[in-house]
């Protein structure tokens, strides 16, 4: 759990040049506490989050009522329901703190003023949305062509932080594997 400010991100993570007054003009800090919300199923995301310290995990609810988890984001990730914010429509799903979490966070008008003050940062930007476009597309094809096993070891071995800090349950979810299921291949995975 590496503690990452936005701004020692932007310096060491893309090499870019920013002070802290930049950011403070156009960012703004956000707590989250266990089980709240950063954004809820309908409603529209007003804001680009990026997560300096905790866990949330997106999700959706399916005909039966049944949480599906879609992914997880921890410290050093940028969070927001992409298409809800650049669109301002309607979210399809929801994100939440697992853990107590803090955010720092920009309003899509002021990302826009941000792109045009420090345009390395559109650059990056469109970086991250690619990273998580082609993330998405190999999730999909692991949940179509891996067995639960192979899934449950891929995970976990790329993810040894999130096994300890995410209920069974949502990893479960997440992977497509009833619970009952990854308690089994847990007792039989030797990591």
């Amino acid at each position: 759990m590496n503690r990452l400010s936005l701004h020692t991100y932007l310096q060491t993570e893309l090499l870019i040049d920013i002070n802290q007054e930049i950011i403070s003009q156009f960012f703004s800090t956000r707590e989250l506490g266990k089980g709240e919300y950063f954004i809820k199923t309908g409603q529209v995301c007003k804001h680009l989050g990026f997560l300096e310290k905790g866990f949330v995990k997106y999700y959706k609810t399916d005909d039966k009522g049944q949480e599906v988890v879609c992914d997880f984001a921890k410290e050093s990730d940028w969070i927001t329901q992409y298409q809800s914010f650049i669109f301002q429509t309607a979210s399809p799903l929801s994100i939440i703190a697992i853990e107590p979490s803090t955010l720092q966070i920009i309003s899509f008008d002021n990302l826009q003023l941000l792109y045009a003050q420090v345009p390395s940062i559109e650059k990056h930007s469109r970086k991250v949305i690619e990273n998580v476009f082609f993330s998405a597309l190999e999730r999909n094809n692991e949940l179509q062509v891996l067995r639960a096993e192979e899934r449950y070891v891929k995970f976990a071995k790329e993810n040894p932080d999130i096994i300890n800090r995410v209920p069974q349950y949502d990893i479960a979810s997440y992977l497509g594997i009833a619970p009952q299921s990854l308690s089994r291949i847990k007792s039989n995975y030797r990591g």
